[in-house]
């Protein structure tokens, strides 16, 4: 008996306790995990100077000043995500941000002239400009902040910015600009687009999360819409303000979707952060997170790791130029390989963790190349711009074209843009659908002919 202990039983034992501490034992955190964890809420004096803030209260009553509402609505926000990180619950706040039911008339997908719907729905969109003058007024004031940064609390149940409001104003301000011009108030007109552009391009370039991101790439579309719409209707505008209706669309060049890819790592690292907690409190019926043997079957700082380590690709892709993104999207797609890790196998070590992490793959691709889409949209608003200056007939309109400079050609692929003679229409083919764009929705238009 002595013999077998010493010879079977205590190897097993021995192997036993091997395997259970393979299975239990979590790797150490990366420093590059724990610093993406960190969130640090700005001084009050940092919120005075962020228009941001101000954002968060484009809805206040005219009673209120709107940096004043957006900070009581950030401060509901912390105490929720640092509740959130205290218990591992979450608490939907009640703030008592004002929400402001307007729908102002909009050029949507199935109008194709923006300038002529505004003009033709003018008394409507005066009406409008009326009564949400408190808004826009708000909205305008973000021009005047010196710094405009989301700053959002990592937390996935966050309630988010009131970004219908700043939609809803940017919207407000086109219609504006576009009766100015049909009175034909064209300096007018365009120092408010101009202006617009300007808040359109400081909330890409200061937007931390994927849908601050967005929102401002849409506002920025409709307002291209506009702009090309008009350069049919006002002669004007290509005439003798070609030079800079070209510098107000130049100026909101393509903005990296970088920083807003880090924000969705960021909030994703922190929920599997923070499962242990949510498993403490979790319900009876929810086998995946309840249980004694929780533990485990979950690696904490394993699950961070590997997370980290696969937010890396979309992160490096994002920062390509379009034309360099194509390329290895194209080998990519060919192979049959997705953009990012297509799944991890389900090994009996943090095996709650790999499902996790395997269920969490998101093809942010779609996102990086609308983002490159609306460039090349803005390319051809530009050449729209310069060849009605330049009055280029439309039988010269080919050659025209393969004259143009890298910076006016398709992003991906650096070919000049195409003509569509039978529509009289410069044509752009992005990547990805776009919801102001009729079908196929995909395709960009600018036209020539007259409308």
């Amino acid at each position: 008996m002595l013999r077998l202990a010493l010879w079977v039983i205590i190897p097993m034992a021995l192997a036993l306790s091997v395997g259970i501490w393979w299975l239990t034992h979590d790797e150490p955190l990366m420093p590059e995990v724990a610093a993406a964890l960190r969130f640090e809420p700005p001084a009050p004096e940092t919120m005075r100077d962020n228009g941001y803030f101000t954002l968060l209260g484009l809805g206040a009553p005219p009673d209120e000043d709107a940096l004043v509402a957006g900070q009581r609505f950030f401060a509901a926000q912390l105490q929720s995500y640092e509740s959130y990180r205290r218990t591992g619950k979450s608490e939907p706040f009640a703030d008592s941000h004002h929400r402001i039911d307007q729908r102002p008339s909009s050029c949507n997908a199935e109008v194709d002239d923006c300038y002529a719907y505004y003009v033709a729905h003018a008394e409507e969109l005066k009406a409008n400009l009326a009564e949400h003058a408190t808004l826009t007024t708000h909205y305008l004031s973000l021009q005047d902040k010196p710094v405009y940064e989301e700053i959002v609390p990592p937390y996935f149940a966050i309630a988010l910015a009131n970004y219908p409001d700043a939609v809803d104003a940017s919207a407000l301000i086109d219609m504006r600009a576009a009766l100015l011009l049909n009175e034909g108030h064209v300096d007018e007109a365009l120092a408010l687009l101009e202006t617009n552009a300007q808040i359109h391009h400081k909330m890409m370039q200061g937007s931390r999360t994927m849908i601050g991101f967005m929102i401002s790439l849409a506002m920025d579309v409709r307002q291209q819409r506009l702009i090309s719409s008009a350069l049919r209707h006002v002669p004007a505008l290509s005439a003798d303000h070609a030079q800079r209706l070209d510098a107000l669309v130049s100026s909101l060049a393509s903005v990296p979707i970088t920083a807003a890819l880090e924000y969705e790592m960021q909030t994703q690292l922190l929920l599997y952060d923070t499962l242990p907690k949510m498993a403490s409190i979790a319900d009876e019926e929810d086998y995946l997170v309840n249980g004694p043997w929780f533990n485990l079957l979950y690696l904490t700082n394993a699950t961070l790791n590997t997370a980290y380590r696969q937010w890396q690709e979309p992160l490096r892709l994002s920062r390509l130029p379009p034309d360099q993104l194509a390329k290895e999207v194209a080998v990519r797609r060919k192979t049959g390989d997705a953009t990012e890790s297509s799944g991890l196998p389900l090994p009996s070590r943090n095996y709650v963790g790999n499902v996790l992490l395997s269920m969490a793959s998101i093809d942010f691709m779609i996102y990086i190349e609308r983002a490159h889409d609306v460039e090349g949209y803005r390319r051809l608003i530009r050449l729209q711009i310069a060849a009605l200056h330049e009055r280029v007939p439309p039988e010269k309109m080919p050659e025209w074209l393969a004259t143009q400079p890298p910076e006016l050609r398709d992003p991906y692929t650096l070919q000049p843009m195409k003509w569509d003679a039978a529509t009289q229409s410069l044509v752009f083919e992005g990547k990805q659908n776009q919801t102001q764009n009729p079908e196929p929705k995909n395709v960009y238009r600018a036209w020539l002919g007259k409308p």
